[in-house]
């Protein structure tokens, strides 16, 4: 908890920040038979039905919490002209214990294999992220075109790790969008 309210005071503390802020919600893992150093893994070749699965325990007690203070920062920050938007996909990877690589993953300190049931497979089920994202940024803009805004301002926050994961890079950048440009979605670093 303390590190979204963190996360987020920083952001509201930004001299000049105007912009809107999005929330990914976290992914719950799928690890069965065990936990990931006790034998469990995440065979399953299909997708769980919504009547197979249910945020429960751990997983909603964090779900709630990366809600939670979504709001209270887009409560505080409404008077500092800052907007926060929910990108809300951990209901629906709860649903694709598909997408993980389990025993196809190897481990970065010895020659073997290890089941991951964490991170996702690429191309995969995350890939609607990108699709929720780029639906939540058109409708920010014509937000911004009925408010009469010329552009909008936009924080992005990636993680990146390598597929053999000696690699993580965590980058937060934010960019402006101008309205009425045919390439609006072009970032700038």
């Amino acid at each position: 908890m303390m590190a979204f309210r963190t996360a987020f005071r920083t952001l509201q503390r930004l001299k000049n920040y105007k912009g809107i802020t999005f929330l990914r919600t976290f992914s719950p893992s799928h690890f069965e038979n065990g936990d990931w150093d006790k034998g469990g893994n995440c065979g399953r070749t299909r997708p769980f039905t919504s009547q197979e699965v249910e945020l429960d325990g751990y997983t909603m007690e964090f779900y709630l919490t990366q809600v939670e203070e979504l709001r209270a920062a887009e409560n505080q920050g409404m008077d500092m002209g800052l907007k926060f938007s929910l990108l809300d996909s951990t209901e629906i990877m709860l649903l694709r214990p598909d997408g993980h690589p389990n025993q196809y993953r190897h481990s970065m300190h010895k020659n073997k294999t290890v089941n991951d049931c964490v991170h996702w497979c690429l191309p995969g089920p995350i890939d609607t992220w990108n699709e929720f994202l780029f639906y939540m940024l058109k409708i920010e803009r014509q937000r911004a075109v009925v408010e009469n805004r010329n552009h909008f301002t936009v924080i992005v926050y990636l993680h990146i790790q390598s597929p053999d994961s000696l690699l993580t890079s965590q980058i937060l950048f934010y960019t402006q969008i101008t309205i009425g440009s045919n390439n609006f979605m072009r970032p700038e670093l």
